[in-house]
């Protein structure tokens, strides 16, 4: 019995001594400035600020307009809501639903402006243009 639990406590150390690497996982800020495809007439730019979690928030600018926005990441993937009020069309709401790729540099997703009236969504896509912490 003593030679069994022997051979089980060698076993068990040499199990642990082991070399078992384990990949840190890769902390993103997203924080920053992402913009459209400059050839696009209305640009659409983001001040993102993103507090290492889950949050994103900053402000935008489509067309003339400033807006704000919150929103979440989770697994690269982010939600971001905003607001357009007394437009040309009337007041919207918005969101954009998309990606980021590997190191923050893009999203791309698609967007959906909704009013009472109106439903407005398509395909869009932003690259980073500046990195910051202290957006």
């Amino acid at each position: 019995m003593k030679k069994i639990l022997l051979i089980f406590f060698i076993a068990a150390l040499y199990g642990c001594n082991q070399d078992n690497p384990v990949e840190p996982n890769k902390v993103l800020n997203y924080s920053g400035k992402y913009q459209t495809n400059i050839q696009d007439v209305q640009t659409v730019l983001l001040y993102v600020y993103h507090d290492g979690k889950m949050s994103l928030s900053g402000t935008g600018n489509w067309n003339g307009m400033t807006f704000n926005f919150a929103g979440t990441v989770l697994n690269k993937h982010a939600i971001l809501h905003f607001s357009f009020k007394k437009t040309s069309l009337g007041d919207h709401e918005g969101t954009i639903d998309g990606f980021f790729d590997e190191e923050g540099k893009s999203l791309a997703g698609g967007y959906m402006l909704r009013n009472e009236y109106n439903i407005l969504q398509n395909s869009i896509s932003f690259k980073l243009i500046a990195k910051s912490n202290s957006y």
